[in-house]
């Protein structure tokens, strides 16, 4: 009989150990070329459970023999524990697209593999896994490329996305190849506490007043905006919240006057502006003329779309 090594076929050292409780025992395994010629130490469990492993002895005996809790001798080797396949079960890294802030669209993920006429299940994980799609079930022979679609195929707003894969052990050649999410950045792609327009003439002279603002906004708790005035700070002006989905509020400001103008947007939670369209609505004192449409909030941080 054969008790399979789940961390590998190239794997030599082996440790017996046991929870603190004294009953569960557990193996651990180091495993050599685990991944681009790397090896580590891997937690190995058994069905039935091991409780020793132990080297053959005699010239030319190589096998580990291991002690199982049935009473039985197994060696270890092979792709099953006493004719049950073993399970095998592999997460990515969360690939957040070499920006760990921003927000991100998700949409289909593509997988590129052959698993020998085998199911693998397949999800995908958004938010370091803590939420986690329905998936699909791969099963394909020779080679062939798979999009796995978010759940009701809506693509999901998340900073970072990984893929989680189950399979059994007893299909010799399966692979996957590679798999690539698609995305791309959020409108208002950054989440903050707080927005400041540093202290500006806008590029006018003379005196200056408010009129309105546009701000496009994503937010779950109210806004306070304060407008500093030639260094006076102003009574802050609350923005309903949009209860997390993008809301564009439009809101006349009361008249305040003059020639620097800073402005401090901020909330006890995260929330998100579109910048780029975020608007005051300003004149220039004793001209008459149309409003002039001003940006309030064009910094997008780390935002390649910045650029």
């Amino acid at each position: 009989m054969a008790i399979g090594d789940e961390a590998g076929a190239d794997s030599s050292y082996t440790i017996d150990y046991s929870q603190s409780n004294g009953q569960t025992t557990h193996t651990l395994v180091y495993a050599f070329n685990v991944a681009e010629g790397r090896g580590g130490w891997l937690a190995d469990s058994y069905t039935p459970s091991a409780v020793v492993h132990y080297g053959e002895e005699g010239d030319n005996q190589q096998a580990l023999l291991v002690g199982g809790d049935d009473g039985a001798v197994y060696q270890f080797t092979g792709v099953d524990d006493n004719s049950t396949a073993i399970g095998c079960h592999v997460r990515t890294h969360a690939d957040d697209q070499g920006d760990a802030r921003l927000q991100k669209l998700y949409g289909d993920a593509w997988f590129d593999a052959d698993t020998k006429n085998a199911d693998i299940k397949v999800k995908l994980g958004y938010d370091n896994y803590t939420t986690v799609s329905t998936g699909r079930i791969l099963t394909t022979d020779p080679r062939d490329v798979y999009p796995i679609d978010p759940d009701s195929q809506a693509w999901v707003n998340a900073k970072n996305v990984c893929a989680d894969l189950i399979w059994k052990a007893d299909r010799a050649g399966m692979a996957l190849y590679t798999w690539e999410p698609r995305w791309h950045e959020q409108a208002a792609p950054l989440a903050a506490k707080s927005w400041v327009l540093p202290a500006t003439d806008f590029g006018l002279d003379n005196f200056l007043y408010t009129g309105y603002i546009y701000l496009p906004h994503v937010s779950t708790t109210d806004l306070s905006l304060i407008f500093t005035i030639d260094g006076t700070a102003q009574a802050p002006i609350t923005i309903t919240h949009g209860a997390g989905v993008v809301k564009k509020t439009f809101q006349r400001l009361p008249v305040m006057k003059g020639k620097l103008f800073k402005i401090r947007l901020a909330s006890a939670e995260d929330f998100r502006v579109l910048g780029p369209e975020a608007e005051l609505l300003m004149k220039q004192w004793g001209q008459p003329s149309a409003w002039l449409r001003l940006p309030m909030f064009t910094d997008m941080a780390t935002s390649e779309l910045a650029q």
